[in-house]
């Protein structure tokens, strides 16, 4: 249409003598074949942008659409062979362009922190990438795929950058979490070991504590009356003196499950003998001799060490034993403990079995480091030396409960090593162990337990 022609080529527009108008064509030509040219300059431009005869175009669009930012063979949307910068990188987060809000549930932040522990972190280079690049950082996204896939990108086969952050933020904001409730139970602690070692308080009978050697002899020996403790755990259990040890001869009355019987004691001061026996699991004391008391001379009074395995209690040279009816509920450990592992070694938990108790047998659950959370199958992070302590406890429908801990040490080969030399070493100087319990004031010693080998068991 001349008309709309004339205000952008008025020179290709003639008016005619009747007033009308006309193109010419022949005027036309020259500048199509002008801005044809042009377009080819812009294109070239575009594919050949900071490039010379000699070297690599700068920008690149292939004939999929993808542009190559210093590179010719771009194999996404927008791939940038090089460092990016940029003032700043946004994702929208507005809450209006956003649908379907929630927010995640503690569990589910310990649970990415757990996610993270796992993950592998690598070193490498991409296959366009000459030998002669600085190696990348980063993550495989097969590995991350078996651990953590929501932080890879739709199509699997990268990770999302904005994703792994909040990943972070939300592992990070569950160990913060676990640091406080570990500050909290710190600080309860300390303030309870002062006011016991300040003799403010006695002993709590449901918070276990931790004593140096010297702090419970002095605590032991300034008790004067029955100290009763609900679950005491050790592994080796040595006593200067029995109990029984420091009972004169003819006050002790052996009693039976088929004869039950009590134990005369003499008052210190006044030589009066007062029966102390159990009815109905409490202690009560009578004046007066026990009625059954066979006046048998203590089995107890010689220098053998006495020996406590189990629910029985034995004598090595007399023979006697008193058996208890019920076995309290046990967890057995599978494998051995202390677990080693070398650096980098995978941890396998191999579990444990619970047995006894009146109430039956009960699953068990499984702490690592105290953490006030139970993991059904712990996960290790083994990349460096440490020891960790995992803790088995196990309640039936009774209310009976049991405990039982593994440590795993994670060593180098050369501490693994100095450890074995130092064990094999420390094992040929005794030819002999006491099971449990020895009484280390006797003049001469029966041996109640078998001879130990030289090597050292862990």
């Amino acid at each position: 249409i001349a008309q709309e022609v004339l205000p952008v080529f008025p020179e290709l527009v003639n008016l005619l003598p009747n007033g009308y108008y006309t193109l010419d064509y022949n005027k036309l030509t020259p500048v199509l074949v002008s801005s044809i040219q042009e377009l080819n300059d812009r294109s070239i431009g575009v594919q050949t942008l900071g490039a010379s005869a000699s070297t690599t175009p700068s920008i690149t669009i292939d004939v999929n659409g993808n542009v190559g930012i210093g590179t010719t063979t771009p194999n996404h949307t927008l791939t940038v062979a090089g460092d990016i910068g940029a003032i700043a990188f946004v994702n929208t987060s507005t809450r209006d362009a956003k649908m379907d809000i929630s927010y995640i549930a503690t569990t589910t932040a310990d649970n990415m922190l757990n996610k993270l522990v796992q993950m592998k972190v690598a070193t490498y280079r991409y296959t366009l990438e000459s030998q002669a690049d600085p190696l990348r950082l980063g993550f495989i996204a097969e590995d991350a795929a078996t651990i953590a896939p929501e932080i890879l990108s739709p199509d699997g086969k990268g990770v999302d950058l904005y994703k792994i952050a909040t990943f972070n933020l939300a592992a990070t904001q569950a160990l913060a979490a676990r640091f406080d409730l570990v500050e909290t139970r710190v600080a309860s602690l300390e303030s309870r070991l002062a006011a016991l070692e300040s003799g403010a308080v006695g002993m709590s009978t449901s918070s276990p504590l931790s004593f140096s050697s010297s702090t419970l002899a002095s605590a032991l020996e300034s008790i004067s009356s029955v100290l009763h403790i609900k679950q005491l755990v050790s592994d080796t259990f040595y006593a200067a003196r029995s109990f029984v040890d420091r009972l004169t001869t003819a006050n002790l009355t052996v009693g039976s499950s088929t004869a039950p019987a009590g134990v005369t004691f003499y008052d210190k001061v006044t030589k009066a003998p007062y029966c102390f026996a159990i009815e109905n699991g409490t202690p009560t004391t009578t004046p007066g001799a026990c009625a059954d008391n066979t006046e048998t001379v203590n089995p107890f009074a010689t220098s053998t060490p006495s020996v406590i395995s189990g629910s029985q209690t034995s004598n090595a040279s007399s023979g006697s034993l008193t058996s208890s009816t019920s076995t309290p509920l046990t967890i057995t450990l599978n494998g051995a403990t202390p677990t080693r592992l070398l650096v980098g070694e995978i941890y396998l938990e191999l579990g444990a079995v619970v047995t006894g108790g009146t109430g039956g047998a009960a699953p068990y659950q499984i702490f690592v480091d105290g953490a006030p959370d139970p993991v059904a199958t712990p996960v290790l992070d083994t990349s460096a030396p440490t020891t960790y302590i995992l803790t088995y406890h196990a309640i039936n429908g009774a209310g009976e409960t049991a405990t039982a801990y593994r440590s795993v040490i994670v060593s180098t080969p050369d501490s693994l090593t100095n450890t074995l030399q130092t064990m094999t070493t420390a094992s040929t100087t005794s030819t002999s162990s006491p099971i449990t319990i020895v009484d280390t004031t006797a003049t001469s010693t029966t041996t109640a337990t078998t001879t130990a080998t030289t090597t050292p068991s862990f």
